[in-house]
């Protein structure tokens, strides 16, 4: 009897003692790349939950699986306390470095954020050279303001374009008019930037405008 009561007394301090332990997570920050996947583990019971699942979903209840590039936050719960764990989803592919995405400014503050070369500018537009000197970047102005950006790209990168576009972009669209299709960097109704694929005999343009 005293054995059975020793057991139970035992059994119940070390029960107190992980109810009360602080929250605990396998890891708080993680970088993966589209596609892969992770599994957050905590040191109790607890729910997951994505900040933003454009960038990184949960499978399951806690394992995380890559989907766009950018970063988010998975928040995790429990009745011990909450913790965040921050995820990083990078580009496996490099194409090209991205335009500067300045929707509304003015060609002045383009210019000093562009890190490429300039090759011509007018009141209505600025020409980039990209490393690669078959791929240019166009920035378009309406009264000095940035309208809508256009990258020019070879014709033998068609198909590490599209790979490089699905990792940061969500195809919404395929053959509208003159356009392959039609990509945006979040949600249905909450991306911010649209990129349309058009396919000619010299090049191929993606060109990029604002919600």
């Amino acid at each position: 009897m005293k054995k059975i009561l020793f057991i139970a007394l035992l059994s119940s301090i070390i029960c107190g003692c992980s109810k009360d332990e602080p929250l605990t997570l396998n890891t708080e920050s993680i970088t993966l790349y589209p596609g892969e996947m992770y599994e957050l583990t905590a040191n109790a019971a607890a729910t997951f939950r994505s900040e933003n699942p454009f960038v990184a979903t949960l499978v399951g209840e806690s394992s995380i699986k890559a989907m766009h590039v950018g970063k988010t936050i998975i928040k995790v719960s429990s009745e011990n306390g909450s913790k965040n764990c921050t995820v990083e989803v990078k580009s496996k592919i490099n194409l090209y470095q991205d335009p500067v995405f300045a929707f509304g400014e003015s060609q002045e503050y383009v210019k000093s954020k562009e890190t490429r070369a300039l090759v011509s500018s007018s009141s209505t537009s600025c020409i980039y050279r990209d490393t690669n000197p078959q791929r240019t970047v166009i920035y378009n102005f309406d009264n000095d303001r940035l309208s809508s950006i256009g990258v020019t790209n070879p014709l033998s990168e068609a198909s590490k374009l599209g790979d490089f576009l699905s990792e940061k972009y969500q195809l919404i669209k395929i053959g509208e008019g003159d356009f392959a299709g039609y990509f945006v960097n979040g949600e249905t109704d909450k991306w911010d930037v649209m990129a349309g694929v058009k396919v000619t005999t010299s090049y191929i343009l993606v060109t990029y405008i604002p919600r």
